[in-house]
Order: structure tokens, then C-alpha cells, then sequence
């Protein structure tokens, strides 16, 4: 089960004890998965998930220097940055999904400036997803799909005040029905493309050509009518270069790329017809050649693997130019004599780069030192969505959270000070880690994994902490996923629980005892037989606590086992109404914290946090209550504290000393919590 996105070291470890911060650490790092599994060791804290990247916390928008490739000073986006255009004198007009741009709040649009500060006024507002920017005419022009912008209504375009507060022109409304995803500005011209039916009070079907000033009335004449989305636009003399997944433009045939008359009715230019086979995303124009980026994998009657170069006369002949990408192009933009290239791609100008390169003119070659190196995080649709260059830098926008840092797939040690990498890569092969538990200088490790340390292992492993070498013998090799570990106060035994039915050479349904290190992993004769995966151990002195699945009112989620004898307390049953996902007993044992995706455990009404007692099983009066608000909350804020006492929203951003630190991930059934650290 997944637990928690990278952020989760941005908002590292010992600031657990003093209160969790709103904004990631400087310097700290995150991961590019899951963290499903965390332990502390002194000064070295290992963390285990789906991870395979850790890198500095960054955020979805970053400024780079367009010759050596440095990051520039940048406040952080909370979220994700879909557009952004150069405002003129250094800095940067960003758009996205976001509520909070450095220390300041500021919904889907901001204005960063040259010193890589935020503007403090302006201050535009959009209350829906802000999809393209464009700059011109001392005015800044938005689309997406908000309906208030700049303090007025404006339904998914607007013009936008360049300086002071960032108000909206009250007279610029073209009131589009449909999303905006694309502007271009000419002069005084304002090219739109996206989604819609009707824009500046005229019928046109996702592309128009809006007057700049006035009320951003359509032309009259100019109407193209694309059958299917405008993605990509470039304005170059007398011609508009348009990219999408249409199929007829201009009154021709047109699969997905264009070339307009900025001039009469927007008539297609009748030889220029590269045809690619696929969507077209991204566009430039370089005085003869037009750089094109999208799905397609032929163009211009060549066979060009997501990204092309074709010509911008005679009927659009791909040139020999062939960075060849193995995946899909979003953004393209031209500076400093590169060509810079952003995507979802790991390979393109033969070299290896993980979504963004900058590309020779000359040779289609990836240039050797420009190498950022972002991350893509689970659930993005695209890691790099925009790309915009101004004072010898390029601003990157897109869904990552970190560029640069180190390879770690699954497995890694941090400095417990700084939450930065070891050099320790244990390196797994499989879908990752799900558990982790640290005993008298060895950690084991529960997973879905079949080698690790250089070593075949099937979902269990372990390792000294000395000398961060895998065990050699310790060898369980269970048959399925471990997905919780536990270790007596003695070390003597490991107690493992997940979706296994084989293990230490037993046959062992989902929960079973191991020796230690040095036995080999062989199970005792301890077995409970539990009738459903196991997800969450938690261990006193005398019982061992296991929650998992739920199957019904004829059986437990949570359960109590003695640990001499594998026998279940009859008498001893919570009974949650649904799956248990995390356990865990507090110091003096008296108090098993348990989270889930109940809504009822220890005949209480508890929303899928409670605290029980220990020896009988009841509900205490510790009642965080969490509800549906955090439904409403980024992933890039969704860990936080809960304190006892506090409840509800009153407990965002609070700190937690000596008291469960909760890690959960929304989903859409409630707000399970998956993971509880004291």
C-alpha cells in the first residue's frame, strides 16, 4: 500500500519532534515514489518504498542557466507548473496548479522575480487551473479553466495588468466555453487554442484570433475551424504554425500540424503538409525550420521519433536533424544557440536524460554538459509541461519535485541531520519495500523484491549496519510480498506478516516467526495461520499484534497472539470495520495506536485513527477525528501532525512530540492512515 509521496523527506525526520514546517526544508531531500518504511539508527535513518530517485527538494517550477545548466534562485511551487513566459527584466510569469509560490500564498498564477523572489503584489487569483501564458502589449495574457481571475469574472482567458496587483483589463472578456490550452501574441493579435466552441463573441472552433485591446473580440474573418484541441502555437511573419490532434484546418486535410495565413480567413497553406502520424504538442520557429515535439514517431515524410525538425517552406520536408526521443515531447524553446527539449523521455540526442534536454541546431546532439536532471513523481501525466527562456536562463516547469541527486531504487540510508544520501545502495530489483525493522546492528528489510545487496533474495533480506553488506546466510525467501517486520526486544525472533504462503522452508500463512541472523531464517514453530495479508506488526512483551485485511463480520482485521504458543485471544477484538494498515505500541506499552481505513474500532466511532488499550482493547478518548477536509489538500502538503488534544483542522502543521507522528495518503474511499511513527 502506498504511503506517502517524495515530500515526505522534505518535511524530514527530526523536524518531527519540533513541528512539522508548511514549505520543504532547503537543502533536504525527496524521493520520486513512495516512503512505505521508515527507521532510525543514531545518526542514519533508513527509509525503504517504490522510490528509484532521492534529489533536493525543488518543486514543479525551476529556473536553470542556459549555458552550464545551474539552478538559479527560485522560490518553491506547491504544486505543478503548466506554463510560464519571461516577464522582460529576468524573472518569470508562472501558471499551474498551485496554492502557495515561497512563503506566499498565490492560487494557480504568480509572478517570480529576477532575484528569484516572489512579487508581493501581484496577485491575480485564478480559482481554476491557469494552462498557457503569453506576454504582450504590457499585458499578461492568461487561459486555462478558472472563471474569476485578477479580481473580475473571466471564464478561461483573461488580460491581466502586467505590473501593480495584476488586475484584470475590465473591459478584455472574450468569455471562452471551453478550456484555453495555448496563446500566442502578434502584435495585436492574440492567438487561442484549446477546447472551445464560442470565444469573443464569435462561434470558433478551438482556435481563434482575438483583438489584444478593446474587448478581445474575434476576427471576424480569420477562422480556421480545427476539427479536434489546438496544443501547440508559433507565430512567425506572416504565418501562424499550429499543432494539435485535429485532422482538417484551414479548409484542408491537415493531421495535426499546420501552417496558417495570419492574414484573411486563416486559409492553410496549400503545399506545406508535414503530416505527422500523431499529435504535435510543442512548437518553434528558427528562421527556416520549424521544431516540432509531440506523440508522433513520422514527419515530414521521415521517420522522426517524437521530436522533428521540418522545414518551413515548400511542403514541410523533415530535415536531416534527428535527436530521436523514445518518448513524448511537451515543451520546446530556442536560446543561447541550443535547442531545449522537455518531455517524458530518458533517451534522446544520444545520450541518456531524464525529461529535458538542450539539443545541438546542427547535430540533434544532446548537449554533454546541460543535464539537469529532473524526477518524475507517481500520478504525473508529464514531467516536463513548459519551457520558457529569457537573460540567459531556461524556467522549467512541469509535474517533478527535484532535479539532480542520486540513483537509490527502494532502499536507502540518509544522514539523520540532514536527510541527505549515504553512499549505501543496496540497489533492489522489484517494486520496492514495504517494511523495514532494526535490531542489535542488523536491519531487515520486507519488500517485493528478488535480488538485493548483490544478492538473490526473494522479499526478505538483511543487513549489518555496520558494514551495510546483505546477510549471507539469512536467507527466509518468502513466496509473496512482506509487508510488516517486527523484531523481539531479545532480536531472538522476526516476526514477518504480508501475502506470503511460503517461508523460512514453512508453509506460513501470511504471519510467521523467523530466527534471527545467524540462523539462516528458518520458521519456527510458531504458527498463528492468519486468513487474509497481513500489512501491520506491532510487538510487546508477550503478544504480538497483527492487522490486516477485512473479510466481514465473521472474522478480524486486528488481532492479538501469544507469542509463546501462536494462539489468538479469543476475548481480545477492537473489531474494526475495515482494513488495518499501520500499528504501533507506545513505549510504556500500554497504548496500541492504530491506523486504517476504519470508521469504528474499539467500540467507538473512530475515523481511521484510534488509540486502544493495550490489554483489553478499547477505544481510549483519543480522538483526532480525521475528516474529508484532506481530501482537499496537495499532495506535496499530505503529511502532517496530529497532537493529542487537538483535532481537525486545528492540528494542520502542529507539531507532534513524543506522540504518533501520521503519514496517510488520500483516497478516493476516505483517508486511510498507513503509517503511524512514535
Amino acid at each position: 500500500m502506498g504511503i506517502l509521496l517524495g515530500w515526505l523527506l522534505a518535511l524530514w525526520l527530526p523536524l518531527a519532534l519540533a513541528g512539522l514546517p508548511d514549505t520543504p526544508v532547503p537543502g533536504a531531500y525527496v524521493t520520486d515514489g513512495e516512503v512505505k518504511a521508515i527507521v532510525i539508527d543514531g545518526a542514519t535513518t533508513y527509509i525503504g518504498g517504490t522510490f528509484t530517485r532521492l534529489g533536493p527538494a525543488t518543486s514543479g517550477g525551476v529556473p536553470f542557466d542556459a549555458g552550464s545548466g545551474a539552478a538559479a534562485p527560485f522560490p518553491q511551487v506547491n504544486g505543478i507548473v503548466n506554463a510560464t513566459v519571461a516577464d522582460g527584466s529576468g524573472g518569470w510569469y508562472v501558471g499551474g496548479r498551485f496554492t502557495q509560490v515561497g512563503s506566499l500564498p498565490r492560487t494557480n498564477i504568480a509572478h517570480v522575480l529576477a532575484d528569484g523572489s516572489v512579487d508581493a503584489n501581484w496577485n491575480p487569483n485564478a480559482d481554476g487551473w491557469v494552462l498557457a501564458l503569453a506576454v504582450g502589449n504590457g499585458k499578461v495574457y492568461a487561459g486555462g479553466r478558472f472563471t474569476q481571475i485578477g479580481g473580475q469574472a473571466r471564464n478561461r482567458i483573461a488580460a491581466l495588468d502586467a505590473g501593480g496587483i495584476g488586475a484584470a483589463d475590465a473591459n478584455w472578456n472574450p468569455n471562452a466555453d471551453g478550456e484555453v490550452s495555448v496563446l500566442a501574441v502578434s502584435g495585436s493579435t492574440v492567438y487561442v487554442g484549446g477546447t472551445f466552441g464560442n470565444i469573443g463573441g464569435q462561434a470558433r472552433n478551438n482556435l481563434a484570433a482575438l483583438g489584444s485591446d478593446g474587448t478581445g473580440a474575434a476576427d471576424a474573418n480569420w477562422n480556421p475551424n480545427p476539427d479536434a484541441p489546438v496544443r501547440a502555437l508559433a507565430v512567425s511573419g506572416g504565418t501562424v504554425y499550429v499543432g494539435g490532434e485535429f485532422y482538417n484546418i484551414g479548409g484542408q486535410a491537415r493531421s495535426g500540424l499546420a501552417a496558417l495565413s495570419t492574414g484573411g480567413t486563416g486559409a492553410a497553406d496549400a503545399s506545406w503538409d508535414p503530416s505527422p502520424d500523431s499529435w504535435v504538442y510543442a512548437l518553434a520557429v528558427d528562421g527556416g525550420v520549424v521544431y516540432a515535439g509531440g506523440y508522433f514517431s513520422n514527419i515530414g515524410g521521415q521517420a522522426r521519433n517524437f521530436i522533428a525538425a521540418v522545414s518551413s517552406s515548400g511542403t514541410g520536408a523533415a530535415t536531416a536533424w534527428n535527436p530521436d526521443a523514445n518518448l513524448a515531447i511537451f515543451a520546446l524553446a530556442m536560446d543561447n544557440g541550443l535547442v531545449y527539449a522537455g518531455g517524458d523521455f530518458t533517451q534522446i540526442g544520444g545520450q541518456a536524460r531524464n525529461y529535458l534536454a538542450a539539443l545541438s541546431p546542427a547535430t540533434g546532439l544532446a548537449d554533454a554538459q546541460w543535464n539537469p536532471n529532473p524526477n518524475r513523481t507517481r500520478g504525473n501525466t508529464a514531467t516536463i509541461l513548459a519551457l520558457a527562456t529569457g537573460v540567459g536562463k531556461v524556467y522549467v516547469g512541469g509535474g517533478f519535485t527535484s532535479f539532480g541527486g542520486v540513483t537509490r531504487n527502494g532502499l536507502a540510508a540518509l544522514t539523520t541531520a540532514t536527510g541527505i544520501p549515504t553512499a549505501w545502495d543496496p540497489n533492489l530489483n522489484g517494486s520496492g519495500v514495504n517494511a523495514l525493522a532494526l535490531k542489535q546492528g542488523t536491519l531487515y528489510v520486507g519488500g517485493s523484491f528478488w535480488q538485493i545487496g548483490g544478492q538473490s533474495r526473494q522479499n526478505i533480506a538483511a543487513f549489518s549496519t555496520a558494514t551495510g553488506q546483505i546477510d549471507a546466510s539469512w536467507e527466509p525467501n518468502a513466496d509473496n510480498g512482506v509487508y510488516a517486520l517486527a523484531v523481539s526486544s531479545d532480536g531472538s525472533t522476526v516476526y514477518a506478516g504480508g501475502f506470503f504462503t511460503q517461508i523460512g522452508g514453512q508453509s506460513r500463512s501470511y504471519i510467521a516467526a523467523l530466527g534471527p541472523v545467524g540462523s539462516g531464517g528458518t520458521a519456527t514453530g510458531w504458527n498463528p495461520g492468519a486468513d487474509g495479508g497481513v500489512f501491520a506488526l506491532a510487538l510487546s512483551s508477550h503478544t504480538v499484534y497483527a492487522g490486516g485485511e477485512y473479510c466481514g463480520e465473521d472474522c478480524r482485521s486486528l488481532i492479538a497472539i501469544d507469542t509463546d504458543t501462536g494462539t489468538v485471544d479469543a476475548n481480545w477484538n477492537p473489531n474494526p470495520d475495515a482494513i488495518i494498515y499501520s500499528l504501533n505500541l507506545s513505549a510504556d506499552g500500554n497504548t496500541l495506536y492504530a491506523g486504517g481505513s476504519f470508521l469504528s474500532i474499539g467500540g467507538q466511532a473512530r475515523n481511521y485513527l484510534a488509540a486502544l488499550v493495550s490489554g483489553t482493547g478499547l477505544a481510549t478518548a483519543w480522538n483526532p477525528n480525521i475528516l474529508t477536509f484532506w481530501s482537499t489538500v496537495w499532495s506535496s502538503i499530505a503529511a502532517r501532525c496530529l497532537r493529542a488534544g487537538l483535532s481537525n483542522t486545528s492540528a494542520v502543521s502542529r507539531g507532534c512530540p513524543s506522540l504518533p507522528w501520521i503519514v496517510r495518503e488520500q483516497q478516493a474511499h476516505g483517508t486511510p492512515v498507513l503509517k503511524i511513527i512514535l
